[in-house]
Protein backbone atom coordinates (compact mmCIF):
# COMPACT_ATOMS: atom_id res chain seq x y z
CA UNK A 1 0.00 0.00 0.00
CA UNK A 2 2.90 2.84 0.88
CA UNK A 3 4.34 1.69 -2.63
CA UNK A 4 1.38 2.47 -4.46
CA UNK A 5 1.10 5.62 -2.35
CA UNK A 6 4.86 6.36 -3.36
CA UNK A 7 4.34 5.48 -6.65
CA UNK A 8 1.33 7.98 -7.73
CA UNK A 9 2.84 10.93 -5.23
CA UNK A 10 5.88 10.39 -7.85
CA UNK A 11 3.51 10.32 -10.88
CA UNK A 12 1.66 12.99 -9.88
CA UNK A 13 4.82 14.97 -9.13
CA UNK A 14 6.46 14.49 -12.37
CA UNK A 15 3.45 15.24 -14.34
CA UNK A 16 3.02 18.78 -12.39
CA UNK A 17 6.65 19.23 -13.01
CA UNK A 18 6.45 18.61 -16.81
CA UNK A 19 3.43 21.14 -16.84
CA UNK A 20 5.25 23.69 -14.75
CA UNK A 21 8.29 23.11 -17.56
CA UNK A 22 5.62 23.72 -20.04
CA UNK A 23 4.33 26.20 -18.48
CA UNK A 24 7.16 28.40 -18.09
CA UNK A 25 7.95 29.81 -21.58
CA UNK A 26 4.63 30.91 -21.70
CA UNK A 27 5.73 32.67 -18.15
CA UNK A 28 8.63 34.14 -19.30
CA UNK A 29 6.47 35.38 -22.71
CA UNK A 30 3.90 36.74 -20.43
CA UNK A 31 6.48 38.64 -17.98
CA UNK A 32 8.01 40.38 -20.83
CA UNK A 33 5.15 41.76 -22.62
CA UNK A 34 4.02 43.22 -19.11
CA UNK A 35 6.77 44.45 -18.71
CA UNK A 36 7.30 45.75 -22.56
CA UNK A 37 3.83 47.71 -22.18
CA UNK A 38 4.58 49.41 -18.78
CA UNK A 39 7.98 50.87 -20.10
CA UNK A 40 5.86 51.79 -23.27
CA UNK A 41 3.25 52.96 -20.70
CA UNK A 42 5.38 55.33 -18.98
CA UNK A 43 7.25 56.89 -21.99
CA UNK A 44 4.03 57.39 -23.72
CA UNK A 45 2.47 59.18 -20.68
CA UNK A 46 5.99 61.53 -20.32
CA UNK A 47 5.78 61.95 -24.10
CA UNK A 48 2.09 62.69 -24.86
CA UNK A 49 2.22 65.20 -21.62
CA UNK A 50 4.65 67.07 -23.08
CA UNK A 51 2.70 67.23 -26.51
CA UNK A 52 -0.59 68.14 -25.42
CA UNK A 53 0.93 70.66 -23.15
CA UNK A 54 2.39 72.31 -26.36
CA UNK A 55 -0.32 72.01 -28.08
CA UNK A 56 -3.34 73.38 -25.60
CA UNK A 57 -1.23 75.19 -23.22
CA UNK A 58 -3.16 73.20 -20.22
CA UNK A 59 -1.28 71.45 -18.05
CA UNK A 60 -4.14 70.30 -16.46
CA UNK A 61 -5.95 68.83 -19.36
CA UNK A 62 -2.83 67.32 -20.59
CA UNK A 63 -1.76 65.38 -17.52
CA UNK A 64 -5.25 63.83 -17.11
CA UNK A 65 -5.38 62.69 -20.85
CA UNK A 66 -1.48 61.50 -20.76
CA UNK A 67 -3.27 59.19 -17.14
CA UNK A 68 -5.87 57.98 -19.28
CA UNK A 69 -3.42 56.79 -21.83
CA UNK A 70 -1.15 55.13 -19.55
CA UNK A 71 -4.01 53.10 -17.82
CA UNK A 72 -5.45 52.66 -21.28
CA UNK A 73 -1.97 50.93 -22.07
CA UNK A 74 -1.73 49.31 -18.81
CA UNK A 75 -5.02 47.26 -18.96
CA UNK A 76 -4.18 45.86 -22.45
CA UNK A 77 -0.87 45.14 -21.28
CA UNK A 78 -2.51 43.15 -18.82
CA UNK A 79 -4.84 41.13 -20.91
CA UNK A 80 -2.18 40.33 -23.36
CA UNK A 81 -0.04 38.86 -20.58
CA UNK A 82 -3.33 36.84 -19.23
CA UNK A 83 -3.61 35.64 -22.88
CA UNK A 84 0.15 34.62 -23.64
CA UNK A 85 -0.53 32.16 -20.35
CA UNK A 86 -3.53 31.08 -21.66
CA UNK A 87 -5.92 32.92 -18.81
CA UNK A 88 -8.43 34.67 -20.71
CA UNK A 89 -11.00 32.76 -19.44
CA UNK A 90 -9.65 34.63 -15.93
CA UNK A 91 -10.15 38.17 -17.63
CA UNK A 92 -13.22 37.16 -19.29
CA UNK A 93 -14.81 36.18 -15.84
CA UNK A 94 -13.59 39.41 -14.13
CA UNK A 95 -15.38 41.28 -16.69
CA UNK A 96 -18.70 38.98 -16.82
CA UNK A 97 -18.84 38.78 -12.69
CA UNK A 98 -18.05 43.07 -12.67
CA UNK A 99 -21.84 43.19 -13.95
CA UNK A 100 -22.96 41.27 -11.01
CA UNK A 101 -20.91 43.08 -8.57
CA UNK A 102 -21.05 46.19 -9.73
CA UNK A 103 -23.43 47.42 -7.53
CA UNK A 104 -21.80 46.48 -4.69
CA UNK A 105 -18.84 47.42 -5.44
CA UNK A 106 -19.88 50.39 -6.80
CA UNK A 107 -22.04 51.42 -2.96
CA UNK A 108 -18.94 50.12 -1.27
CA UNK A 109 -16.75 53.14 -3.06
CA UNK A 110 -18.80 55.67 -3.76
CA UNK A 111 -16.93 58.26 -2.29
CA UNK A 112 -13.72 57.36 -4.79
CA UNK A 113 -16.51 56.19 -7.62
CA UNK A 114 -17.74 60.16 -7.47
CA UNK A 115 -14.41 61.62 -6.71
CA UNK A 116 -13.07 60.41 -10.01
CA UNK A 117 -16.16 61.14 -12.12
CA UNK A 118 -15.55 64.69 -10.41
CA UNK A 119 -12.02 65.00 -11.40
CA UNK A 120 -12.97 63.67 -15.19
CA UNK A 121 -15.89 66.54 -15.52
CA UNK A 122 -13.24 69.20 -14.11
CA UNK A 123 -10.45 67.80 -16.61
CA UNK A 124 -12.81 68.93 -19.18
CA UNK A 125 -14.56 71.29 -18.14
CA UNK A 126 -11.76 73.19 -16.49
CA UNK A 127 -12.60 75.54 -14.00
CA UNK A 128 -9.30 76.35 -13.20
CA UNK A 129 -5.78 76.13 -14.22
CA UNK A 130 -2.23 75.16 -12.56
CA UNK A 131 -1.43 78.07 -10.06
CA UNK A 132 -4.84 79.51 -10.05
CA UNK A 133 -5.31 81.04 -7.02
CA UNK A 134 -8.84 79.63 -5.65
CA UNK A 135 -11.43 79.30 -2.63
CA UNK A 136 -13.16 76.27 -2.28
CA UNK A 137 -14.70 74.98 1.06
CA UNK A 138 -12.94 77.70 3.07
CA UNK A 139 -9.69 76.48 1.79
CA UNK A 140 -7.82 79.38 -0.19
CA UNK A 141 -4.73 79.32 -1.98
CA UNK A 142 -2.57 78.15 -4.99
CA UNK A 143 -3.58 75.05 -7.25
CA UNK A 144 -0.43 72.54 -7.64
CA UNK A 145 -2.22 69.52 -9.09
CA UNK A 146 -4.97 67.35 -9.88
CA UNK A 147 -5.51 64.03 -9.78
CA UNK A 148 -8.32 61.88 -10.80
CA UNK A 149 -9.27 61.54 -6.86
CA UNK A 150 -8.53 64.86 -5.48
CA UNK A 151 -7.07 68.59 -5.99
CA UNK A 152 -3.69 69.77 -4.39
CA UNK A 153 -3.82 73.22 -2.61
CA UNK A 154 -1.23 75.16 -1.45
CA UNK A 155 -2.55 77.61 1.01
CA UNK A 156 -0.48 80.38 1.71
CA UNK A 157 0.37 79.52 5.14
CA UNK A 158 2.23 76.68 3.11
CA UNK A 159 -0.06 74.01 4.18
CA UNK A 160 -0.68 71.22 1.13
CA UNK A 161 -4.31 70.09 1.35
CA UNK A 162 -5.92 67.51 -1.24
CA UNK A 163 -9.77 68.22 -1.46
CA UNK A 164 -11.85 65.64 -2.74
CA UNK A 165 -12.61 66.51 -6.55
CA UNK A 166 -16.40 65.93 -5.56
CA UNK A 167 -16.14 68.44 -3.00
CA UNK A 168 -15.26 71.07 -5.36
CA UNK A 169 -17.67 70.21 -7.84
CA UNK A 170 -20.74 70.03 -5.55
CA UNK A 171 -19.97 73.34 -3.77
CA UNK A 172 -19.06 76.65 -4.41
CA UNK A 173 -16.02 77.38 -5.92
CA UNK A 174 -14.14 80.91 -6.58
CA UNK A 175 -10.94 81.30 -8.90
CA UNK A 176 -9.59 84.61 -8.67
CA UNK A 177 -7.45 84.23 -11.72
CA UNK A 178 -9.06 82.87 -14.16
CA UNK A 179 -9.70 85.57 -16.32
CA UNK A 180 -6.47 87.59 -15.39
CA UNK A 181 -7.69 89.77 -13.71
CA UNK A 182 -7.49 89.57 -9.77
CA UNK A 183 -8.61 92.56 -7.26
CA UNK A 184 -7.68 92.98 -3.80
CA UNK A 185 -8.89 95.31 -1.23
CA UNK A 186 -7.43 97.14 2.13
CA UNK A 187 -8.51 100.02 4.32
CA UNK A 188 -6.49 102.83 4.96
CA UNK A 189 -7.01 105.89 7.51
CA UNK A 190 -5.65 109.32 6.67
CA UNK A 191 -5.29 111.92 9.42
CA UNK A 192 -7.73 114.64 10.36
CA UNK A 193 -5.57 117.53 8.43
CA UNK A 194 -6.64 115.41 4.99
CA UNK A 195 -10.16 115.29 4.19
CA UNK A 196 -11.23 111.60 3.36
CA UNK A 197 -12.84 113.50 -0.25
CA UNK A 198 -9.38 114.60 -0.83
CA UNK A 199 -7.49 111.75 -0.55
CA UNK A 200 -9.70 110.08 -2.61
CA UNK A 201 -7.88 111.27 -6.04
CA UNK A 202 -4.66 111.27 -4.04
CA UNK A 203 -4.63 107.69 -3.19
CA UNK A 204 -6.15 106.27 -6.58
CA UNK A 205 -3.74 108.24 -8.62
CA UNK A 206 -0.71 106.81 -6.34
CA UNK A 207 -1.97 103.03 -6.95
CA UNK A 208 -2.57 103.48 -10.75
CA UNK A 209 0.58 104.84 -10.89
CA UNK A 210 2.18 101.68 -9.65
CA UNK A 211 3.82 99.22 -12.98
CA UNK A 212 1.62 96.01 -11.90
CA UNK A 213 -1.54 97.90 -11.46
CA UNK A 214 -4.29 98.32 -14.19
CA UNK A 215 -5.81 101.54 -14.48
CA UNK A 216 -8.15 100.83 -17.40
CA UNK A 217 -11.98 102.03 -17.45
CA UNK A 218 -13.30 99.41 -15.78
CA UNK A 219 -10.61 98.45 -13.63
CA UNK A 220 -8.84 101.22 -12.25
CA UNK A 221 -7.80 101.79 -8.85
CA UNK A 222 -10.86 103.10 -6.34
CA UNK A 223 -10.80 104.18 -2.76
CA UNK A 224 -14.43 104.39 -1.34
CA UNK A 225 -14.99 106.29 2.24
CA UNK A 226 -15.40 103.81 4.49
CA UNK A 227 -16.48 106.08 7.66
CA UNK A 228 -15.83 109.72 7.08
CA UNK A 229 -16.01 110.64 10.77
CA UNK A 230 -12.85 108.04 10.97
CA UNK A 231 -11.07 108.96 8.13
CA UNK A 232 -11.36 105.44 6.53
CA UNK A 233 -11.60 104.34 2.96
CA UNK A 234 -11.57 101.13 1.25
CA UNK A 235 -8.79 100.39 -1.26
CA UNK A 236 -9.69 98.63 -4.33
CA UNK A 237 -7.00 98.00 -7.16
CA UNK A 238 -6.45 94.93 -9.61
CA UNK A 239 -3.53 92.88 -10.89
CA UNK A 240 -3.25 91.50 -14.12
CA UNK A 241 -2.32 87.98 -12.65
CA UNK A 242 -1.65 87.01 -16.78
CA UNK A 243 1.63 89.20 -16.06
CA UNK A 244 2.43 88.52 -12.68
CA UNK A 245 2.16 84.96 -10.92
CA UNK A 246 2.02 85.95 -7.73
CA UNK A 247 -0.78 88.82 -7.06
CA UNK A 248 -1.03 87.73 -3.20
CA UNK A 249 1.30 89.12 -0.43
CA UNK A 250 4.32 90.76 -2.27
CA UNK A 251 2.59 92.87 -4.41
CA UNK A 252 -0.36 93.77 -1.91
CA UNK A 253 2.38 94.71 0.60
CA UNK A 254 3.40 96.91 -2.18
CA UNK A 255 0.33 98.78 -2.28
CA UNK A 256 -0.33 99.70 1.20
CA UNK A 257 3.15 100.63 1.44
CA UNK A 258 3.06 103.39 -1.44
CA UNK A 259 -0.40 104.59 -0.04
CA UNK A 260 0.79 104.76 3.41
CA UNK A 261 3.63 106.56 2.56
CA UNK A 262 1.92 109.22 0.21
CA UNK A 263 -0.46 109.57 2.78
CA UNK A 264 2.14 110.19 5.37
CA UNK A 265 3.76 112.64 3.08
CA UNK A 266 1.18 114.53 2.29
CA UNK A 267 0.31 114.93 5.87
CA UNK A 268 3.52 116.14 6.94
CA UNK A 269 3.40 118.90 4.22
CA UNK A 270 0.15 120.21 5.27
CA UNK A 271 1.58 120.47 8.77
CA UNK A 272 4.67 122.48 7.58
CA UNK A 273 2.18 124.80 5.87
CA UNK A 274 0.12 125.09 8.81
CA UNK A 275 3.48 126.03 11.36
CA UNK A 276 4.68 128.41 8.29
CA UNK A 277 1.62 129.95 9.06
Amino acid sequence: MFDNFATDLTESLKMYYERFVDFLPKLAVAIVVLLLFIAVAKWLRRFSNRKLVARMEDDLLADFLSRVIYIVLLIIGISLALSAVNLTGVASGLVAGAGISAFVIGFAFRDIGENLLAGIMMAFNRPFRISDTVLTNGIEGEVLSMSLRSTRIKTFEGRDVFVPNANILKNPFTNFTLDGFYRKTFTTKVPSSIPPEEAIPMIESTVDALDFTLEDKLRRAQAVIKDYQAGTLDVHYWINTFKHDDPTYPLHNTVVIAVEQKIAREATARQSQSQSK
